[in-house]
């Protein structure tokens, strides 16, 4: 018996927007639209909370050595933007205040988001991919992110990157894209 070959079709998880000269794809991790050049990660002041990188080897220290290593450590301002070497390039978004209440501030996340533009410009990064910066460790409401997104790129107007792949909960790239289509229909900057 010949049964039909399967063909797996790709897509319909996505919702695409341009908002000046960036392209930004609304899609769940489940759906990568692209493999982009560079990947934004969000990291509080200490650096302490994304889980280890794969690629890195255990590390062999004493606790005691550990926990005084940092008590030395001055904590990285918030809004600032490191960048990691590599491929994908990783911008990392420092975000969060473990010491504060809430862990997050809309003027920290805007910062961030307008340094991770300009090292996108700067370095030419043709292609990023990005969270909804705040929504999952600090729990910000998506339609403020997306109020601060969306305001950003319209008054900053980067050249890069020229594709943005927003990472959206599944299901929500329409309803993500709507709220940036609410955004857009109430600013002053077109």
């Amino acid at each position: 018996m010949n049964r039909p070959k399967l063909k797996i079709i790709h897509g319909g998880l996505e919702d695409i927007r341009k908002i000046g000269n960036v392209l930004i794809i609304a899609s769940p991790d489940e759906s990568p639209p692209f493999e982009p050049d560079a990947e934004v990660k969000e990291e509080d002041t200490f650096l302490i909370m994304s889980p280890p990188r794969q690629d890195m080897k255990v590390m062999e220290e004493s606790l005691t050595r550990l926990m005084t290593k940092l008590l030395e450590t001055e904590p990285i301002p918030p809004g600032t933007v490191i960048v990691k070497e590599g491929f994908p390039v990783r911008l990392i978004a420092i975000i969060y205040d473990v010491n504060q209440e809430p862990i997050w501030k809309s003027k920290w996340i805007e910062s961030a988001l307008i340094r991770i533009f300009e090292e996108s410009e700067s370095r030419k990064i043709k292609s990023l991919s990005m969270p909804m910066l705040g929504t999952v460790y600090g729990k910000m409401p998506v339609k403020e992110f997306i109020n601060i997104f969306t305001a950003v790129l319209l008054r900053t107007t980067p050249q890069y990157p020229r594709r943005l792949w927003l990472r959206v909960p599944y299901g929500d790239s329409k309803k993500i894209t709507g709220m940036m289509d609410d955004v857009m229909k109430n600013s002053d900057i077109q």
